[in-house]
């Protein structure tokens, strides 16, 4: 990587959650080179599946108890892509995201190029939604 490269990363929203742990691992072994920034509601979950990770500065825990849009903003600094791995519950900060990443106001700090839902919408079944935003 070159001086003026910057270090690609990838939000996983629901990184502790079954689906979500198991792609923040897969994503940790493929892409060595990416930061990996999870937005999750228990720290000491997260520090217990990627404790080296985080130590080594390879993940990046963001909190959030109730996933409104300033913990969604906050998580999104920097980022590439967006995965959503919250669950159908959370199904309604989705759009806080998706929002978030198209906004004039926040278009200029916000860099996401693709946001990718596989979460069960009704949480009997998953589809996978992709939508790239340039």
């Amino acid at each position: 990587m070159t001086k003026t490269e910057k270090t690609r990363a990838i939000l996983i929203v629901g990184a502790t959650g079954r689906i979500g742990s198991a792609l923040t691992t897969y994503l940790l072994s493929r892409f060595p080179n990416y930061k990996i920034v999870i937005l999750v509601r228990n720290r000491l979950k997260a520090e217990r599946l990627w404790e080296s990770d985080i130590a080594q500065g390879r993940v990046k825990v963001c909190l959030t108890t109730n996933l409104g849009a300033k913990d969604i903003f906050k998580a999104l600094d920097g980022v590439d892509i967006a995965v959503w791995c919250a669950g159908p519950r959370s199904a309604f900060s989705l759009s806080n995201m998706f929002g978030l990443a198209s906004s004039p106001d926040t278009s200029k700090s916000v860099e996401l190029q693709r946001v990718i839902m596989v979460s069960p919408p009704e949480g009997n079944h998953c589809n996978c939604y992709v939508q790239d935003q340039n």
